[in-house]
């Protein structure tokens, strides 16, 4: 064997943080998405739905409303990551991000699951480690010296 082997070296490209912190609520969108649409497959939550009613009780427009919020201000998070200035975009999103990871555990923590939930039991773990992993980005976003 010839000691000149060639190695290959990947060339690494630096992501900026904003990007990477939209990435990131991307993607906990894309868990919350998949989360209520096989939700909707639990047999017990659909006859729910299909008569007005949710978790909570009936459904009702503030219940909606509610819940739009709480979608609402993920997805205008992966706007305001990288169209606002670095030092407002680390603020939000170290406050959002730990808001929603404690949501979540929250959610996990106060509700037992059956084994038909376990799914939600794993999306909500994922969801938890990418809100503190926004909290841990924003947190440690790079000092520009002047």
């Amino acid at each position: 064997m010839s000691k000149n082997r060639r190695k290959n070296i990947f060339q690494e490209y630096s992501i900026n943080v904003k990007l990477q912190l939209s990435i990131l609520w991307i993607t906990l969108l894309i868990f919350y998405i998949y989360g209520d649409l096989f939700y909707t497959w639990e047999p017990e939550h659909l006859k729910g739905l299909l008569k007005g009613e949710t978790d909570d009780g009936k459904t009702t427009p503030m219940s909606l409303v509610a819940a739009s919020i709480f979608i609402t201000i993920p997805s205008l998070m992966i706007l305001l990551s990288i169209m606002l200035n670095a030092k407002i975009s680390r603020l939000i999103n170290i406050i959002v991000g730990g808001l929603y990871s404690i949501a979540v555990i929250l959610v996990l923590a106060l509700f037992s699951y059956p084994p038909i939930m376990y799914f939600f039991v794993f999306l909500s773990s994922i969801e938890i480690a990418i809100t503190l992993l926004i909290v841990y980005v924003a947190w440690k976003w790079p000092i520009q010296l002047k």
